[in-house]
């Protein structure tokens, strides 16, 4: 019985205990009017619901009808004075001729007395036979006798209809609900239901008679019994762990936040089960106090798992395998093509032979293709690994559109290609994304369509759309008239290793790896690459990639400038070879390597060179002497080039009022020249220093009466004589791993340049990684991203590639204050730049073992104290390199030992007067 329907018939039963009250009071007709009419009132409520309501005196046999509101003509009912009579003609008319036998019986008043005899209210429900809709009719009884007989009763209809239909589909519900439970028993081994606050359980339903023999008829003692029952199900091994699991003094705390809490266990009979906790209600402060506890057997879902798992492990460590394979045969690879470019390039630079100049620039070509492919495979096995990141700075388009033009222009000169530009001027020119993996894209797609373009041409498009107000969306196209893809061939175009008509196109450089870098760096970016290609007619490969606005700068307004930039530096005067002996120029740079490269470059130009290390050192050295050209290095800690060029101008009076001032920055952008010739600069030049244009930087700076012209003999006669005793050299070098010697050569001028550089590399490798790890700890990311710039600089001037591609990627992610990247990824620079240490040993290491060497005496160690001294007076860096290689050889007493050492450390400095100092001391040399 529903709650409305016992409010309503505890209403309805007062209201005629208050009739009959009244009845007893008064027999007369007013008082039985008013007797109605209070019954009426109270009654009003229920009107609504039941469809009749009749008073019936079973003792007198007579009723009066309340409420009528049902399809029978309820006066020819009323009218029958006998209330048994009219009932048994109202069902008659009323109920369903399947029903009507039962409802004829429940209406008999002979047997009221007999069904109500406990109760005080009997119903039943039967189907109309007007419209077979359901009803319930129902006696309730309003006055017994003093014996307990029934005198007076309540006959009452009610319309059940929709609450037959609501009960059908609860009853629905509910045999949905006994399924699943049955399934539930199927799947869970025990169920049980805990009233954690009371300390008791209920069984809902349990299919393992271990637990049922264990358990037993307990219903209380949840923690005992817990802790019982799963000390004898579970196996040794799991026993500890189960047994934490179930223990409901720690519950809260780990349902806190959740609603269930699982624990995977053995059983003592071998087999892995699942327990669990779910949280059925809490009290007010959030607190467990009702859970269910279900077990599950997962055994073969577990061993399942563990199959699945360890397939998964072993594909991946053989994808690693595979990705380790790749990067070790690549550097294995790179170590002799090393060598055969960096003799190539001595090569190229010593003879004045025409045709061996062709054959050394078709070396230079194919060995050039060759660490293309070994770089793709790199890049390959990153992004497998998961090391190639994405690192956002501030850029500008224009010198990174102009990069490509002016290389990929070259490409398709050499196969005849005709190379079309369109770019859309009104792009703003600084934006903010990841400008080496942008470039590192469309060079690939670039470089794609020049493979598979024999004749016409080449077009490369850029253009953007607005995004949002910060926002833009740049698009890139490249167009070209090559032979086009097949439609079954489109997948394999950005598939690993994968080549279109691969016998075609057997004469294509290439592994297959380029486009399949691209789209990965793409999708690493947020963009995807789309072709569209036409077989035999050409292919439209594009891309949108969502950049930041920086500046709202027109492209256009820059991209006239870069030529000039590039040309500007390379004065028309004669290009042939040139001494300057009487030439003085000073160079400052913070990075001692960067210094010996420059005077290493310059070296057969005779030229003299002094070096400070800081702002503040070259200023001293600017108010002492004179010099023909001063090389200022932009970015340097505490005082940077532009800084020191202001104070420069700032003063009133020095002997380098006049002198040309150039600017030397790693960052050679289009704009740059114009840049720093405002900044009050005389000309700019970028990191690394190429050996040509620095020496036609000087010749077109210096003075013409300083300048003096060598013969093409000279150089010839010199240049062979260097080359056979260089040969060996670069065998030895190129064999080191993790260094191209080919670039450092090409930085350095020579292999004897460039072993000092390289040595000078080494040495600071313990004291760099000190510095870089205290502006880490302490968070100072600028002078952090000064220290990597730096790193940066040495390890692409030494052949160190990827260590300076690492650097940068870390230089870049300083100046965007991305300390996040940074810590992410500063150990493994440090544990990179420190295997050098070990790589480099073998043709570096400082040999420290005295066994074997001569002892120097006082003689000895005061005759080379004192050339240190001179060649520290003069800063002459290779003449001390070379005392410093023969101290070697030598054993020196403790005290002069000690001098050499403290010389050395003077020497990391740059130090020339704490030098000159150092050896002078205790009159072991002589001033």
């Amino acid at each position: 019985m529903g709650i409305l329907e016992t409010v309503l018939i505890v209403i309805i039963f007062i209201s005629v205990t208050a009739l009959i009250y009244l009845a007893v009071l008064s027999n007369n007709s007013k008082l039985e009017k008013e007797r109605f009419s209070f019954l009426t009132d109270r009654l009003s409520i229920a009107t609504g619901i039941y469809q009749v309501i009749e008073d019936i005196d079973v003792i007198n046999d007579t009723h009066k009808l309340i409420r009528g509101d049902v399809h029978v003509d309820s006066a020819n009912v009323v009218v029958l004075r006998s209330a048994q009579q009219a009932l048994f003609v109202g069902m008659e008319k009323l109920a369903h001729p399947d029903d009507l036998d039962r409802v004829l019986e429940f209406v008999e008043f002979s047997t009221l007395n007999e069904r109500l005899k406990d109760t005080n209210s009997i119903t039943i429900e039967y189907r109309t036979g007007f419209d077979s809709t359901y009803r319930r009719a129902r006696f309730v009884v309003a006055e017994r006798t003093f014996d307990g007989r029934i005198s007076h009763v309540l006959w009452m209809i009610e319309d059940i209809e929709e609450e037959r239909k609501k009960r059908k589909e609860a009853d629905e519900f509910a045999n949905k609900v006994n399924e699943r439970l049955t399934t539930l028993a199927t799947i869970y081994i025990s169920m049980h239901d805990f009233d954690i606050k009371n300390d008791t359980l209920s069984v809902i339903a349990v299919n393992n008679k271990d637990i049922t023999d264990i358990v037993g008829k307990v219903t209380s003692n949840l923690q005992g019994v817990l802790t019982n029952t799963m000390d004898q199900m579970s196996s040794d091994e799991s026993r500890e762990t189960i047994k934490n699991f179930v223990n409901l003094g720690t519950l809260d705390e780990r349902l806190a936040g959740k609603d269930t809490i699982t624990c995977e266990f053995l059983s003592y009979r071998n087999l892995w089960c699942r327990a669990r906790f779910i949280v059925s209600e809490r009290d007010e402060e959030g607190r467990v106090s009702k859970a269910l506890y279900l077990v599950e057997s997962v055994d073969e879902e577990k061993r399942d798992r563990d199959a699945l798992y360890d397939i998964s492990v072993r594909a991946i460590a053989a994808n690693e395998a595979k990705s380790a394979f790749l990067s070790n045969v690549s550097h294995e690879i790179r170590t002799p093509i090393n060598a055969v470019l960096g003799m190539n390039e001595m090569v190229m630079r010593e003879t004045e032979d025409k045709n061996i100049l062709a054959y050394s620039e078709s070396i230079h070509d194919a060995g050039s293709s060759l660490l293309g492919i070994v770089n793709d495979i790199l890049d390959f096995s990153r992004i497998e690994a998961g090391k190639l990141d994405i690192i956002p700075v501030e850029y500008e388009l224009s010198s990174l559109l102009n990069d490509l033009k002016n290389v990929m222009r070259q490409k398709c000169e050499k196969k005849g290609l005709l190379f079309i530009t369109r770019f859309n001027e009104d792009i703003p020119n600084m934006l903010y994304g990841d400008e080496i993996r942008i470039k590192q894209v469309i060079t690939n797609i670039l470089s794609n369509a020049v493979k598979y373009t024999n004749e016409g041409s080449v077009t490369f498009n850029v253009s953007y759309e607005n995004d949002t107000d910060d926002n833009i969306l740049l698009r890139v196209s490249v167009s070209d008239t090559g032979i086009g893809i097949k439609q079954e061939d489109m997948e394999k175009v950005f598939k690993d290793f994968e080549r279109v008509e691969r016998e075609k196109n057997r004469t294509v450089e290439g592994m297959g790896l380029g486009m399949a870098i691209t789209t990965n760096i793409l999708s690493m970016m947020g963009s995807s690459l789309e072709v569209e290609s036409e077989y035999g007619k050409g292919s439209v490969f594009s891309f949108y990639l969502k950049q930041k606005v920086v500046k709202w700068d027109r492209l256009g307004d820059s991209l006239g400038s870069y030529d000039s930039d590039i040309n500007g530096s390379e004065k028309d005067k004669k290009e042939g070879h040139f001494i300057a002996p009487d030439a003085d120029i000073l160079v400052v740079d913070d990075t001692k390597m960067n210094l010996t490269v420059f005077k290493n470059l310059l070296k057969q130009t005779e030229v003299k060179i002094d070096t400070a290390t800081s702002g503040d050192a070259g200023i001293e050295k600017i108010l002492k002497k004179h010099y023909d050209i001063i090389f200022l290095d932009h970015m340097m800690p505490e005082k940077d080039g532009i800084e020191t060029l202001n104070e420069i101008k700032q003063m009133s009076s020095h002997p380098n009022q006049d002198t040309p001032v150039v600017c030397i920055t790693a960052n050679a952008i289009a704009g740059s020249r114009e840049r720093y010739i405002s900044a009050g600069f005389d000309d700019y030049m970028s990191k690394p220093l190429d050996p040509e244009k620095l020496e036609k930087m000087v010749r077109k700076h210096l003075k013409e009466e300083l300048i003096k012209e060598v013969s093409e003999e000279a150089v010839r006669e010199r240049n062979m004589e260097s080359a056979r005793k260089q040969s060996a050299e670069i065998e030895k070098y190129a064999a080191v791993k993790g260094i191209d010697i080919s670039v450092g050569i090409k930085n350095c001028g020579s292999i004897e340049g460039y072993k000092p550089i390289l040595n000078i590399f080494y040495d600071q490798i313990d004291k760099n990684i000190k510095d870089i790890e205290r502006f880490y700890e302490n968070s100072d990311w600028e002078n952090y991203s000064i220290k990597v710039h730096s790193l940066k600089s040495s390890a692409r001037t030494v052949g160190a590639m990827e260590l300076g591609a690492a650097a940068e990627s870390m230089e870049h992610a300083g100046k965007a204050r991305n300390a996040d990247y940074i810590r992410h990824n500063h150990e493994m620079l440090i544990s990179d730049y420190a295997l050098y240490k070990d790589l480099l040993k073998d043709v570096c290491r400082k040999d420290e073992d005295d066994k074997d060497k001569i002892p120097a005496g006082r003689d000895k160690a005061k005759e080379m104290f004192e050339e240190l001294r001179k060649a520290s007076v003069d800063m002459d860096v290779l003449m001390i390199d070379d005392i410093l290689k023969k101290a070697q050889g030598y054993s020196f007493e403790p005290d002069d030992n000690e001098i050499l050492q403290r010389f050395k450390e003077r020497y990391d400095e740059f130090d020339y007067d704490g030098m000159a100092e150092v050896v002078s001391l205790n009159g072991r040399a002589q001033i």
